[in-house]
């Protein structure tokens, strides 16, 4: 079973890039927004539905273990990608088409 749900979500996870991949295309919104919005909240839904059920049960042990566990996995996979990209310079070889993505994403941050 375990199986048959990891190759089931490979497959979504790789069409759903290809489609926001399209998506940015067609509409122009740029990578960055796109993968934001589609593929962030997208792949943030399996802790928000362990978290919602967690709750509805009265289990806070695993709502919050969850959400922090899913915090901590992030920041590990920015850390090991930091770690590897560290010398390659990547903000070198960035696009000016995505000016306005970014002026919009540091206007959502701050």
């Amino acid at each position: 079973m375990f199986i048959a749900a990891s190759i089931v979500s490979s497959i979504s996870a790789i069409r759903l890039s290809k489609h926001a991949d399209i998506i940015s295309k067609e509409t122009k919104i740029g990578g960055l927004l796109a993968g934001t919005i589609l593929l962030a909240v997208a792949t943030s839904l399996p802790e928000l539905t362990t978290t919602i059920s967690a709750s509805i049960i009265g289990n806070a042990d695993i709502a919050v273990g969850g959400g922090l566990g899913s915090i901590l996995f992030n920041i590990f996979v920015l850390l090991v990608l930091d770690i590897f990209f560290r010398n390659k310079r990547l903000f070198l070889r960035v696009s000016d088409n995505h000016i306005y993505t970014g002026i919009l994403l540091s206007c959502f941050v701050q």
